[in-house]
C-alpha cells in the first residue's frame, strides 16, 4: 500500500521538484534564442567545470541505480559497487585520450566523429547501435526503477508515473536543449548526494551502526555480503567477470556514449573539460555508500525480523514481509527502507532524490 505523506513530506517534494522543474523552464526560455546545433546540443561549447563535472555525474545516476544497486546490495552484498569504483579510471581515460580528440574533430556527436574518421556507413551503424543500447540498457531500465519506487511509496502504476516523467523532463529538454539539462543536473546531484548520505545515516542508526549490521548478516549466513571481491567461480560477482568484461563495456559507456561524451564536449576548453571529468571520477567514490550500503542495511533489518521478530511496529506488519531473500522483491530494498524507517521530512526528500535522479 502507499505511504502516507506527513505534510512537511509534501512540502519538500513540492520544493525540491519544483526547483528542478522551475530551473529547467528557466534555462529553457534564456536559451530561446539559440542559433545552430551547437548552441542547442553542446551548451554553446561554454559551460564551466563544475557543470561539466556535475553533469556527468548526475547524467550517470538515475533512478534505476537507487533501485538496482540497493537491489543488489540486498541480495549479494558489497561486489556491485566495483562498478562505481572502476568508473573513476575510465572517467579519466575518457578525459585524457578520446576528449582531446573528439575536440580537436569539432564535432557534436560521437556518430559524427565516426563519420569523419571511416565513412558515412559506420555513422548510421554507431547511431543505430547506439539507440537500441539506449532503450533497452537505460530508457527500459529507468522506466521500470521508477515505476518500482512510485509503487511503493505512492501505489501508482507505470501508466501513471511513466508519462508524468517523461512530458515534464521533456519541456525543457527539448526548450533548451544541453544548457538546460546540465545546470539541472548539478542542481539534482545536490540533492541526491545530500538525500543519500543523509538516508545512510538514518539507516546505520537504526540498524545500529556498521557493527550491529555485520553480526546480524553473520547469524543469518550472509556474512560474504561485505566481502568486496568475490571467488572466480561466485555466481553473481566472480571477479574475472568484474576485471575483464565489465571494464570492456564500461570503455564504450564512458568513452563512446553520446550522454556522457556529450559533456565533455560541451565544455569552453580542454582545461574545463579535464577538471569537470576529475570532480565526476571522485565523486563516483559516494554511489556505493548512498545505494549499496542502505540496500545491504534493509536486507539486515529483514533478516533480523526473521530471526528475531524485531521490527514487528513496522509498516504492514513487520520487516519480514518485505520477502528481500527473493531476487525481485530484493529491489524494492530502498523503498522499502525509506517508507519504513526515514522519518517524516527525510522521507519527501529521499523521494525527491529518486525522481530526481
Amino acid at each position: 500500500r502507499a505511504v502516507q505523506f506527513a505534510p512537511i513530506d509534501v512540502i519538500v517534494l513540492l520544493v525540491v521538484l519544483g526547483s528542478v522543474f522551475l530551473l529547467g523552464i528557466w534555462v529553457s526560455w534564456r536559451s530561446r534564442n539559440a542559433t545552430d546545433s551547437a548552441d542547442f546540443f553542446l551548451g554553446g561549447r561554454d559551460m564551466a567545470w563544475w557543470a561539466v563535472g556535475g553533469s556527468l555525474f548526475a547524467s550517470n545516476i538515475g533512478t534505476e541505480h537507487f533501485i538496482g544497486m540497493a537491489g543488489s546490495g540486498a541480495s549479494s552484498g558489497l561486489p556491485v559497487s566495483l562498478d562505481e569504483w572502476t568508473a573513476g579510471w575510465l572517467i579519466v581515460l575518457l578525459g585524457e585520450l578520446f576528449a582531446p580528440v573528439y575536440r580537436r574533430a569539432k564535432v557534436t556527436t560521437v556518430p559524427e566523429f565516426c563519420e569523419k574518421r571511416f565513412g558515412p556507413g559506420t555513422r548510421v551503424l554507431v547511431s543505430a547501435l547506439s539507440l537500441i543500447a539506449c532503450i533497452v540498457t537505460k530508457i527500459s531500465a529507468s522506466i521500470l526503477a521508477g515505476g518500482i519506487l512510485l509503487r511503493v511509496v505512492a501505489g501508482w502504476d507505470l501508466w501513471t508515473s511513466v508519462p508524468i516523467i517523461i512530458v515534464t523532463t521533456g519541456l525543457y529538454t527539448i526548450g533548451g536543449g544541453l544548457e538546460a539539462v546540465m545546470y539541472t543536473d548539478v542542481l539534482q546531484a545536490g540533492i541526491f548526494v545530500v538525500g543519500g548520505l543523509g538516508g545512510l545515516a538514518i539507516a546505520l542508526q537504526r540498524v545500529g551502526g556498521f557493527g550491529e549490521m555485520a553480526r546480524t548478516l553473520q547469524r543469518a549466513g550472509l556474512d560474504q555480503h561485505l566481502h568486496l571481491v568475490r571467488p572466480v567461480d561466485d555466481v553473481s560477482n566472480p571477479t574475472t567477470g568484474i576485471f575483464s568484461g565489465l571494464l570492456i563495456a564500461s570503455v564504450w559507456y564512458w568513452c563512446v556514449d553520446q550522454v556522457i561524451v556529450q559533456r565533455v564536449l560541451s565544455a569552453r576548453s580542454l582545461a574545463h573539460a579535464r577538471a569537470g571529468y576529475a570532480a565526476a571520477g571522485y565523486a563516483k567514490l559516494l554511489p556505493p555508500l548512498m545505494m549499496v550500503v542502505p540496500g545491504i542495511i534493509a536486507r539486515a533489518l529483514y533478516e533480523r525480523c526473521r530471526m528475531d521478530g524485531t521490527g514487528v511496529e513496522q509498516l504492514d506488519g513487520c520487516w519480514c514481509t518485505a520477502r528481500l531473500n527473493e531476487p525481485d522483491a530484493a529491489n524494492a530494498a530502498y523503498p522499502e527502507l525509506i517508507v519504513r524507517e526515514f522519518p517524516p521530512g527525510m522521507v519527501g526528500l529521499m523521494i525527491s532524490a529518486m525522481v530526481c535522479a
